[in-house]
């Protein structure tokens, strides 16, 4: 059960965010490495980009590295299930107008006209409000567009939508580091990069590896009664 909780979560990492400008953003190639903690869980995200590509992976107990490819050109993304030797498609389609309206009631990302640098890079510092309270981000413009992951289950309808920062983002916008305050300005969610690692990624990194078969969504969810068993 929480395999198949867990495989969907990084299949559906980068749904929310995909917009037609991440394809021509994405001019940096190589890995960035985050530590995201929320609560008291910590992730270790490895993120590799190039050309119109993306790879999110991440070491799930149990599961070995479990990763998401992103196609932007074919407008799909694949969930590698190592376990199974499977991996998961789901197509995405977002059109410009539908990215903009998306992004014009998102809300404001407010520049500070702080900057500082970050391993090496130079960040702006930016405020945006969300309900919960306050989000400050140091970004930087030298990564390409950071794609997000997203709220909800999209399986429950609507799809994955995006209504905080994330869905604000505009070109070139890599958050570095990230804190999230409550409205009394506890911290409920930080990420940080690690490293930021410029290298050639070959064009088997955004593929599954050989002697994966393609992996049916419904005959998982009727096995397993639906994510609520």
């Amino acid at each position: 059960m929480q395999f198949s909780r867990t495989a969907f979560a990084v299949a559906t990492c980068c749904l929310a965010c995909l917009t037609p400008a991440a394809v021509s953003a994405a001019a940096f190639e190589g890995q960035i490495d985050m530590a995201m903690t929320e609560g008291r869980q910590t992730f270790n995200v490895s993120y590799q980009t190039k050309a119109g590509h993306m790879r999110i992976a991440m070491p799930v107990p149990g599961m070995g590295e479990t990763a998401a490819l992103v196609d932007f050109e074919a407008g799909k993304i694949m969930t590698l299930i190592p376990p199974m030797k499977a991996y998961m498609e789901i197509p995405f389609d977002v059109t410009m107008d539908e990215a903009t309206d998306r992004a014009a009631s998102a809300g404001e990302l407010k520049n500070t006209g702080e900057t500082t640098e970050i391993l090496g890079y130079t960040c702006t510092k930016y405020i945006y409000e969300e309900d919960q309270g306050p989000v400050e981000i140091w970004a930087t413009d030298q990564l390409g567009q950071f794609m997000a992951m997203p709220k909800g289950n999209p399986m429950q309808g609507g799809g994955a939508v995006k209504t905080g920062w994330e869905s604000a983002i505009k070109g070139n916008f890599f958050p570095m580091r990230l804190v999230a305050l409550t409205k009394r300005g506890k911290e409920r969610m930080r990420w940080e990069v690690t490293a930021v690692k410029p290298m050639s990624i070959p064009d088997s990194a955004f593929a599954p590896p050989a002697g994966y078969k393609p992996f049916d969504m419904g005959a998982m969810m009727q096995g397993l009664g639906g994510f609520g068993g």
